[in-house]
């Protein structure tokens, strides 16, 4: 019983203000045992165990992480124009774009090129490769299952996806050729 008494109360406490010394004694632990009962408890397996179940629901309750934040996010994904990862028709540098645009890449390759400078010094040099984007289709169709709007499971369904190659065709027309032609995102129709 002490033991789900510690755990109740060390998950009770904020997040940066946790002390197990605390949590022992609100747990019934005495004083002059506390700190060390509290240290030998985060070590049994059955607290461990017991911590680690609880933490994910008071993660996401800690974070707000429900419905409204996830409908949010994809709609943040949906929204985000792709022009926003580029800058005179060049990817930008991660660090110089947009947060939201950086959420849109998915994955990327790297290549590390190594050469000798004018001083004859090895010199390292980054680039990105490729990139590989998030699939806006999907955020749209998580927005659809989400809100119950239920438009994915209708017999429109190519109409739909008819509109959305439209609106892609839209955002890509923004970019400056010289992107599109590095990065072919334009949809091809059937």
């Amino acid at each position: 019983m002490l033991q789900q008494d510690f755990v109740t109360a060390y998950l009770g406490m904020p997040l940066d203000k946790r002390d197990i010394e605390k949590a022992a004694l609100q747990a019934g632990y005495s004083e002059k045992t506390a700190y060390a009962s509290g240290r030998r408890l985060l070590t049994n397996s059955l607290v461990q165990r017991a911590i680690l179940e609880r933490m994910p629901k008071e993660a996401m309750e800690l974070a707000v992480i429900d419905s409204a934040w996830m409908l949010r996010e994809l709609a943040n994904l949906w929204e985000t124009p792709l022009g926003a990862l580029f800058e005179d028709g060049r990817l930008r540098p991660i660090d110089q774009m947009p947060e939201a645009a950086q959420k849109l890449i998915a994955g990327f390759e790297i290549t590390e090129l190594t050469e000798l400078d004018d001083e004859g010094e090895l010199v390292t040099s980054t680039r990105v490769g490729k990139i590989k984007l998030i699939d806006r289709l999907r955020a749209l169709e998580d927005i659809g299952k989400h809100t119950k709007v239920r438009a994915f499971d209708s017999p429109e369904e190519k109409e739909i996806q008819s509109s959305f190659a439209q609106l892609l065709r839209a955002a890509t027309a923004a970019l400056p050729t010289s992107t599109l032609t590095e990065l072919d995102i334009t949809p091809k129709e059937d």
